[in-house]
């Protein structure tokens, strides 16, 4: 017997999560979308922000993110990190100066 595969998993890859972060720092994300917080990644790559957001999400099922969820932020959307609400947010490491600006 087996289990039937889940479509919902089979088209994620979680390596690059847990490449880039350590697997503490992965249940503190999980804790941290459970929560429902305000969470921004930041990355040189365009690629693993949107590999990393998406295995993020996917961490929470069968749940689903139900907030703002932006895989690559454009620097024309940069305000949405002053949203009071709770989002899941991809940043190229060239705007984080501006992220850490508006979050001050």
């Amino acid at each position: 017997l087996t289990r039937p595969t889940d479509s919902w998993l089979e088209h994620v890859d979680f390596r690059t999560l847990f490449k880039c972060l350590s697997d503490e720092e992965v249940l503190q994300v999980f804790a941290a979308t459970v929560l429902e917080r305000r969470i921004v990644f930041i990355a040189d790559e365009l690629g693993t922000l949107s590999q990393v957001i998406h295995a993020v999400a996917v961490l929470l099922y069968p749940f689903i993110w139900q907030h703002t969820l932006i895989s690559i932020v454009p620097e024309i959307l940069i305000d949405v990190v002053m949203a009071p609400t709770p989002y899941l947010l991809g940043v190229q490491k060239s705007l984080a100066d501006q992220v850490t600006d508006q979050t001050e």
